[in-house]
């Protein structure tokens, strides 16, 4: 009878561990990305080809919560700046755009060493856009934002994550004085 009673506790204490383990993955955690641009541009309404826009840095900050069925829902504050090649008819000008998105991701191999994922974000961009040139601009907006997310992360600990990751970014219908333009901009990303 001391037999099965033992193991009785045996199994129900390695069952109480195992569902700790299960429900590590699953709670709050914030986020922190640097990244770099690799491709943007803004297409300008009468204006046949888009302007490019020069390479530089972007920064973002998430708050989420982790669900153990591999999704993860989160509030994110982004900004992207970037400096307009020169193309005639422009001389010079930059774009910056601040961002408040809500992201949708899902994570395969949830509490893995490697964790790949994609997400979704829909959210408002701020664009503040200073163009000289013509047309010269100088005004912002406030547009329906939209994102696409993939990327790997790499568990360091129980708690800290490195993240690589790639994000398309697009921001469509700002007006801007007299002109109308859509923005675009890809980037890749490292993150804890």
């Amino acid at each position: 009878m001391t037999s099965r009673i033992s193991k009785t506790v045996a199994l129900a204490a390695l069952m109480a561990g195992a569902a700790g383990v299960a429900n590590a993955t699953e709670g709050w955690y914030g986020r922190a990305d640097l990244g770099y641009s690799i491709d943007g541009q803004a297409e300008v309404e009468g204006v046949v080809d888009p302007f490019e826009l020069d390479n530089d840095w972007t920064q973002h900050l998430g708050l989420g919560y982790a669900f153990s069925n591999g999704f993860r829902l989160e509030g994110e504050l982004g900004h992207r700046f970037n400096q307009i090649t020169p193309a005639a008819p422009v001389t010079d000008g930059d774009v910056h755009a601040w961002s408040a998105m809500a992201n949708l991701f899902y994570d395969f191999n949830r509490g893995g060493g490697v964790e790949p994922y994609i997400g979704v974000g829909v959210g408002s961009a701020r664009l503040n856009a200073s163009v000289n040139g013509v047309p010269s601009v100088d005004d912002n907006d406030t547009v329906l934002a939209y994102q696409g997310l993939a990327g790997v992360a790499f568990g360091l600990t129980d708690q800290w994550g490195l993240d690589l990751g790639y994000r398309y970014f697009r921001a469509d219908g700002g007006e801007f004085d007299t002109v109308e333009a859509d923005y675009e901009h890809q980037a890749v990303t490292v993150g804890l």
